[in-house]
Protein backbone atom coordinates (compact mmCIF):
# COMPACT_ATOMS: atom_id res chain seq x y z
CA UNK A 1 0.00 0.00 0.00
CA UNK A 2 2.71 2.46 0.61
CA UNK A 3 4.67 1.71 -2.50
CA UNK A 4 1.50 2.78 -4.40
CA UNK A 5 0.74 5.84 -1.82
CA UNK A 6 4.53 6.86 -2.63
CA UNK A 7 4.10 5.87 -6.76
CA UNK A 8 0.28 7.53 -6.76
CA UNK A 9 1.97 11.18 -4.94
CA UNK A 10 5.07 10.95 -7.69
CA UNK A 11 2.32 10.35 -10.72
CA UNK A 12 0.01 12.88 -9.21
CA UNK A 13 3.33 15.14 -9.83
CA UNK A 14 3.98 14.22 -12.85
CA UNK A 15 0.27 14.63 -14.29
CA UNK A 16 0.36 18.18 -12.43
CA UNK A 17 3.46 19.11 -13.29
CA UNK A 18 2.88 18.41 -17.05
CA UNK A 19 -0.83 19.28 -17.51
CA UNK A 20 -0.61 21.29 -20.78
CA UNK A 21 1.37 19.43 -22.69
CA UNK A 22 -0.25 16.20 -21.47
CA UNK A 23 -3.92 17.68 -21.92
CA UNK A 24 -2.99 18.68 -25.84
CA UNK A 25 -3.07 15.42 -26.12
CA UNK A 26 -6.57 14.16 -24.90
CA UNK A 27 -6.52 9.88 -24.99
CA UNK A 28 -2.58 10.57 -23.57
CA UNK A 29 -4.40 12.33 -20.41
CA UNK A 30 -7.09 9.76 -20.02
CA UNK A 31 -4.62 6.91 -19.86
CA UNK A 32 -2.03 8.67 -17.39
CA UNK A 33 -5.29 9.91 -14.97
CA UNK A 34 -6.70 6.21 -15.37
CA UNK A 35 -3.19 5.30 -14.46
CA UNK A 36 -3.08 8.15 -11.54
CA UNK A 37 -6.44 6.61 -10.22
CA UNK A 38 -5.31 2.42 -10.79
CA UNK A 39 -1.80 3.56 -8.16
CA UNK A 40 -4.52 4.89 -5.69
CA UNK A 41 -6.16 1.26 -5.47
CA UNK A 42 -2.91 -0.55 -5.17
CA UNK A 43 -2.76 -3.69 -2.84
CA UNK A 44 -4.95 -2.85 0.24
CA UNK A 45 -6.05 0.77 -0.60
CA UNK A 46 -8.59 -1.16 -2.86
CA UNK A 47 -10.17 -2.33 0.36
CA UNK A 48 -9.77 1.19 1.69
CA UNK A 49 -12.29 2.32 -1.14
CA UNK A 50 -14.77 -0.62 -0.61
CA UNK A 51 -14.96 -0.02 3.31
CA UNK A 52 -15.15 3.50 2.67
CA UNK A 53 -18.20 3.02 0.01
CA UNK A 54 -20.00 0.24 1.88
CA UNK A 55 -20.00 2.37 5.23
CA UNK A 56 -21.11 5.55 3.28
CA UNK A 57 -24.13 2.95 1.98
CA UNK A 58 -25.04 1.67 5.34
CA UNK A 59 -24.95 5.17 7.01
CA UNK A 60 -27.21 6.28 4.16
CA UNK A 61 -29.69 3.11 4.43
CA UNK A 62 -30.10 3.65 8.38
CA UNK A 63 -30.01 7.38 8.53
CA UNK A 64 -32.90 7.28 6.24
CA UNK A 65 -35.04 5.04 8.61
CA UNK A 66 -33.85 7.15 11.54
CA UNK A 67 -34.33 10.53 9.76
CA UNK A 68 -37.89 9.57 8.70
CA UNK A 69 -39.20 8.28 11.78
CA UNK A 70 -37.81 11.46 13.29
CA UNK A 71 -39.49 13.40 11.02
CA UNK A 72 -43.27 11.79 11.11
CA UNK A 73 -42.86 12.23 15.33
CA UNK A 74 -44.10 15.24 14.82
CA UNK A 75 -46.92 17.16 14.28
CA UNK A 76 -45.80 19.32 11.06
CA UNK A 77 -43.75 18.74 8.55
CA UNK A 78 -41.79 22.23 9.30
CA UNK A 79 -40.89 20.92 12.60
CA UNK A 80 -40.12 18.06 11.76
CA UNK A 81 -37.31 18.86 8.78
CA UNK A 82 -35.98 21.41 11.71
CA UNK A 83 -35.40 18.11 13.94
CA UNK A 84 -33.45 16.04 11.49
CA UNK A 85 -31.55 18.86 10.34
CA UNK A 86 -30.64 19.62 14.25
CA UNK A 87 -29.99 16.21 15.02
CA UNK A 88 -28.54 15.56 11.56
Amino acid sequence: MTLGFVLWAIWGFILGGALQPILSVFPLFVIMYGVFNALGEMGPGVSTFLLAAAVGKAGGSIGTEVFTSIQNSFASTYRGQQAVFLVG
